[in-house]
């Protein structure tokens, strides 16, 4: 969206701004869809303990959002998604380890296939991360340079010659391509 670095705002600087709007926007909401909700809300406020939660809970939704913000600044949006993914598979086992849930058929095949899809992920990145770390004299011993002979029909054969083997004047203007091989491709 902001293509001049400058114009970018950092994670803090975004959190801070997004958070008020949120809050105008959901108290309304929440105002009018839960009835109740306003009035529970001041009722807990004069239990002791609730202030202390509600500020540890909030600083916790802060370090979440915090640390959305910064996986999607040094990985990707589709890691994040996956992570998130990943998340909902812990939460559901430790609930069913902890608090013996039950869980059906139905629900234990989507939480397979949700953690296969993370593996899955997972290796795709580890396939992408090898290819780009290959050593940059790696992939140039692989490379073969062919020069394109632009001047073919209107020249002898040894000047041809003289030309592809760097002799001669018009060398520097005939583009050279590189083509890179693989060794699976040799």
């Amino acid at each position: 969206m902001l293509d001049d670095p400058a114009d970018r705002m950092d994670s803090m600087s975004l959190l801070l701004y997004m958070a008020p709007i949120a809050v105008v926007l959901l108290v309304p909401v929440t105002a009018t869809a839960e009835a109740g909700a306003l009035q529970a809300a001041l009722v807990m406020g004069r239990q002791p303990g609730f202030w202390m939660l509600l500020i540890l809970n909030s600083g916790m939704a802060y370090f979440v959002n915090l640390t959305n913000f910064l996986v999607t600044k040094y990985t990707s949006a589709l890691t994040l998604q996956v992570l998130g993914n990943a998340k909902g598979v812990v939460a559901v086992v430790t609930s069913v380890l902890y608090f013996q849930n039950p869980v059906n058929a139905m629900s234990a095949l989507g939480y397979t296939i949700t953690v296969a899809g993370v593996v899955a992920y997972s290796q795709a990145k580890k396939r992408t991360r090898k290819v780009a770390s290959v050593p940059k004299h790696a992939a140039q011993e692989h490379a073969v340079q062919i020069k394109i002979d632009v001047h073919a029909e209107s020249e002898s054969p040894t000047s041809r010659l003289q030309r592809t083997q760097g002799v001669g004047s018009r060398d520097a203007s005939i583009p050279a391509l590189l083509i890179h091989q693989t060794p699976k491709d040799m």
